[in-house]
């Protein structure tokens, strides 16, 4: 499965539940259990809360299995998820989604070693020019997340009434169950360009 397809399936949950007056959301162990579902190498995905120090990430994403490479053996990789213990229900479900986001990940951008994890921590405060794939890879899963708990067409639907003013930034948040922090970026231009670039595959966007 590629992200195109998990990007469908939170699209069309969505909007049926939107068509029958349910709330507007996907739930994040629906995204959690397609995953285990339709990508073959995962056997399960266990998601905890754990107590973070300040500066920590809010969340973090392991892969656990006996094999070299996680593509030898179908149905035997277990991803364990950890996530900031005192985050409110929006922020954990960015967290989740965007930590689960990781399963598209290649092997290259896998933080699996303290040193590659104290590597990224750096690379985080320090923003060097040239990106190693861990930092892109966590930028990428960030977009994602967004598209996944709020699909474009969504967005389109709801546009229009925030320039209008009838719907506020936080109504917005309230709505997909978001960080108020990130609504803007649902209405930029960054989040056309991630559209076209990863549900389109557009590679130019």
């Amino acid at each position: 499965m590629d992200f195109p397809d998990l990007y469908k399936f939170s699209e069309v949950t969505i909007a049926r539940r939107s068509s029958s007056g349910e709330e507007t959301l996907v739930k994040i162990i629906e995204v959690k259990e397609h995953l285990i579902q339709h990508m073959n190498w995962i056997e399960d995905i266990n998601i905890y809360p754990i107590e973070c120090k300040k500066g920590d990430p809010l969340g973090h994403y392991e892969v656990h299995g006996n094999q070299e490479s996680r593509w030898e053996d179908s149905d035997a990789w277990t991803v364990l998820i950890t996530y900031d213990d005192t985050l409110n229900q929006c922020y954990r479900r960015f967290v989740w989604c965007k930590e689960l986001m990781h399963t598209f990940d290649s092997p290259e951008a896998f933080v699996d070693n303290i040193d590659k994890y104290k590597g990224f921590l750096e690379e985080i405060e320090l923003q060097p020019l040239t990106s190693t794939e861990m930092y892109i890879s966590e930028n990428r899963a960030k977009w994602m997340a967004l598209l996944i708990l709020c699909p474009k067409s969504e967005r389109d639907n709801v546009a229009g009434d925030v320039k209008k003013g009838n719907l506020s930034h936080y109504d917005v948040a309230l709505r997909y169950r978001i960080p108020e922090g990130i609504v803007p970026s649902l209405f930029s231009e960054s989040y056309n360009r991630a559209y076209n670039a990863l549900v389109q595959n557009e590679n130019n966007a």
